[in-house]
């Protein structure tokens, strides 16, 4: 069953190693450097192109490199299918080789980086983010690796990065985006209420009824293949975020609606509308009677440029995960993803 887990997220995921990081580069001498650039180096923050997802478990910060893996997710062997049984072979022998590795024992924990890591993650240690969580951003550090062979389990990826140190207020499997870029805001997840706009919901549930007319939801109580249509839209089902999406400044919100049709089939639609809640741009076209689904976490500026990006979940009636979208020109691309998991 792993197998076909990797199988199915394959087809969400866009490979982020497509595409080279951009880092920017300091061409102007010491003294007609800006007092901002000046604090970035002292702190040893550099505003660049890194953008990686973490997630806090177990007291530990924990950063995926979801992008190394996919690039060399194809050299572990030469059957797809085999290739996850491969990678965890691969970690096992510098657990061997590094740690006192034992079956019953499935945590291991690095204070150095090893050469055999290159093929695991570009992360290093010292290497520096910002947090975004939700509500604050903090600065934290690389201090270590870390793996956990108990995610064998959901065929998820087994190496990670520790960053220290961790802010307080970060709850059990909280998601957060990780970024060398100074400028990055907040991340968002806190959705708009009915009672704080009702005329927009007015509208968002009439544009996502236009939608939801055509889905069938099973009728599992009947114990037979009966299937009923949606006749309206609860507000619970709703994701609301205001931000701008489309241009700095744009008085906007983005708009998701996901319906699960039956125990392993699913509908959803997200769309960014204006303040009137009139459609302005298709995040995902409508999609029904899907095995898979996607549906809107949160919104974070990563870059400063004052269009936010869009994190969702992914996944299927057994897993998921999450991946992080950038509009570039009319297009929105993953940049990042990360703690991919199922059955």
């Amino acid at each position: 069953m792993k197998f076909l887990f990797i199988l199915i997220f394959s087809s969400l995921l866009i490979n982020p190693c497509s595409k080279e990081e951009q880092k920017s580069q300091t061409t102007t001498n010491e003294s007609s450097k800006s007092q901002e650039q000046k604090q970035q180096e002292t702190s040893g923050m550099k505003d660049g192109g890194k953008v990686f997802l973490g997630r806090y478990l177990n007291g530990k910060l924990i950063i995926e490199d979801n992008a190394a893996y996919i690039k060399n997710e194809l050299t572990w062997a030469k059957d797809t299918f085999e290739n996850y049984d491969r990678y965890c072979g691969y970690l096992k022998t510098y657990a061997k080789k590094y740690a006192d590795y034992k079956e019953d024992k499935p945590e291991y924990v690095f204070d150095s980086f090893k050469e055999e890591f290159k093929k695991l993650t570009t992360i290093r240690i010292g290497d520096k983010f910002n947090v975004s969580s939700n509500g604050e951003v903090f600065q934290s550090a690389v201090t270590k690796y870390y793996m956990n062979f108990d995610d064998m389990v959901g065929s998820g990826v087994v190496f990670y990065s520790v960053a220290e140190p961790v802010s307080q207020t970060l709850a059990e499997y909280d998601v957060v985006i990780c970024s060398d870029n100074s400028k990055i805001s907040k991340f968002i997840t806190t959705k708009r209420l009915l009672n704080e706009d009702p005329g927009l919901f007015k509208s968002v549930t009439a544009l996502m009824m236009q939608k939801a007319k055509d889905i069938k939801i099973k009728d599992e109580s009947s114990g037979k293949e009966k299937f009923d249509p949606v006749t309206s839209i609860d507000t619970s089902e709703l994701i609301i975020l205001p931000g701008s999406f489309t241009s700095a400044g744009a008085n906007e919100y983005i708009a998701g609606y996901t319906k699960r049709q039956s125990f392993d089939n699913f509908a959803y639609y997200i769309v960014i509308v204006n303040d009137k809640g009139e459609p302005v741009k298709v995040f995902a076209e409508l999609i029904k009677d899907s095995f898979t689904f996607e549906t809107v976490i949160g919104i974070v500026d990563v870059n400063g440029d004052g269009i936010y990006e869009v994190l969702t979940e992914d996944g299927y009636y057994e897993g998921n995960g999450y991946n992080l979208h950038k509009l570039e020109g009319k297009e929105y691309k993953t940049i990042t993803g990360g703690f991919f998991f199922g059955v």
